[in-house]
């Protein structure tokens, strides 16, 4: 009897890559390619969607050279939210895609009621000054490019798109749906009177069904295209956030995931969404029924550091981690303190700060900012019980460190670095049942046993810079 092996497949913005996941959870095989955005000086972001098909079919080919295809018995995706793709009769595309993170929309200066923002967060949870999801970058379009609109006959998000590429059937699961700002997230399904504002008709959308339901399986020509056997079945997926928080065991209410990419993400799991509006906290259904997520960013988190180690001529997240060890815990009185508006501001540099001050007070800066929105979720009434870490901060021990004495929580980082795919594969191994019981083992970094002055002081001086320079 041959043993069952699954697929996971995680779609991102500038990245795509597939695993290959043993029944034990194990993963046997993996890859990945590039895919492109094109960048404009007018806020445009924007993505060519089969460019991001064939960066999957590039993924798959090469995975599949590694492992026999023969025992593969489904796949499932997680994917990036928020951009969206228009698509004539015949499948092709009109323009090309919009992404999250483009900000034409808030550059156009939308009017909308005065009570519309916080009807819109009562139905979607999410606020019209998150410009860069669908909903908002449709009514861009409808008065910059409204012949475009007129010839959509679908339309199609990343997930989307490539389930209808694989299987011939669209479909989305709800974590996706509701980064489209097109979905209800109390009645759990799409909103005509939102698709009505934005000129679109709900045929021309993708069904929306739960994460682990079967959509069907492939395509017999995409199976020759790419070497996936005939009778594998698709699964249906979740949102990169959610679907990380799956594959690390992030499903407890009070666990929480961070995710430290170019932008840091933190998802507080929860046995029920939390509407609160004016919180920088958004309520999402989870990829596990009957769970829920909390969801905020720090807006180029992980690029306010990156530019650090660009601008100070050093090397990688480990040799930097290295050099601001040897930097006392508060960085001399440095601040950087990282805004919502996406700029950061370092505060209080003295003659006597070099560049390891500067590295560590980054590393700091962040792990504040990770520390305010936990006192935010407290204030909403929920106790949070470790943090969860992936992505590339997380291979640093010092911000790990750094992060556990800040939060005064446990700080807990996968073994297993490949998140988001290790959850769509298990999303794939689930079928609509139980997930699998696989094993996540940690390295785990418990906060000093008496709470630093010098934090719990330089946070309190941190949360008031904040405030002065959000004005």
């Amino acid at each position: 009897m041959r043993r069952k092996m699954y697929i996971g497949i995680d779609v991102g913005t500038t990245n795509v890559k597939a695993c290959i996941v043993s029944s034990s959870g194990k993963i046997l095989a993996i890859s990945s390619s590039k895919s492109h955005i094109v960048i404009g000086s007018d806020g445009r972001v924007e993505q060519d969607g089969d460019e991001v098909w064939q960066s999957v079919q590039v993924v798959l080919k090469e995975m599949l050279k590694k492992v026999p295809s023969l025992s593969l018995k489904s796949l499932s995706l997680s994917t990036q939210g928020g951009t969206i793709f228009f698509l004539d009769k015949k499948g092709r595309h009109l323009r090309p895609g919009i992404t999250w993170m483009d900000t034409r929309v808030l550059r156009a200066g939308i009017k909308f009621p005065p009570d519309f923002d916080r009807k819109l967060f009562s139905v979607t949870g999410r606020y019209s000054s998150i410009g860069c999801l669908p909903f908002l970058q449709l009514l861009w379009l409808k008065k910059n490019e409204p012949e475009i609109l007129r010839q959509t006959a679908r339309y199609e998000f990343v997930d989307s798109f490539i389930y209808k590429k694989l299987t011939g059937h669209s479909v989305i699961d709800p974590s996706g749906a509701v980064m489209t700002m097109l979905y209800d997230i109390r009645k759990r399904k799409w909103n005509n009177n939102l698709l009505e504002i934005a000129g679109i008709k709900k045929a021309r959308l993708p069904e929306i069904l739960p994460s682990g339901s079967i959509v069907g399986t492939i395509n017999p020509e995409i199976a020759g295209l790419t070497g996936l056997p005939k009778d594998i079945k698709v699964i249906c997926g979740g949102h990169d956030q959610y679907c990380a928080a799956l594959g690390s065991g992030v499903n407890n209410p009070g666990d929480i995931l961070l995710s430290c990419g170019t932008a840091w993400a933190i998802v507080c799991v929860w046995h029920k969404p939390i509407f609160r509006f004016g919180s920088n906290f958004t309520p999402g259904p989870h990829v596990i029924q009957n769970r829920w997520g909390m969801l905020t960013a720090i807006p180029k988190g992980g690029a306010f550091f990156d530019w650090t180690l660009q601008f100070l001529n050093t090397g990688d997240y480990e040799e930097a981690a290295y050099i601001a060890k040897v930097v006392p815990d508060g960085s001399g009185d440095l601040f950087f303190v990282p805004l919502d508006n996406g700029e950061g501001i370092f505060y209080g540099i003295g003659l006597h700060h070099n560049r390891q001050f500067l590295l560590k007070s980054v590393m700091e800066g962040l792990g504040f900012e990770v520390a305010s929105r936990i006192k935010t979720l407290q204030g909403l009434g929920i106790e949070p019980n470790c943090i969860t870490m992936v992505g590339g901060a997380a291979k640093s021990e010092e911000w790990a460190r750094i992060i556990s004495n800040i939060t005064r929580l446990r700080v807990k980082v996968p073994q297993e670095t490949e998140s988001a795919c290790r959850g769509a594969a298990m999303l794939a191994a689930s079928e609509e049942k139980d997930f699998p019981k696989w094993e996540t083992e940690y390295r785990i970094y418990i906060p000093a046993k008496k709470p630093s002055i010098i934090y719990s002081e330089k946070f309190r001086k941190y949360e008031k810079l904040k405030r002065i320079f959000s004005v």
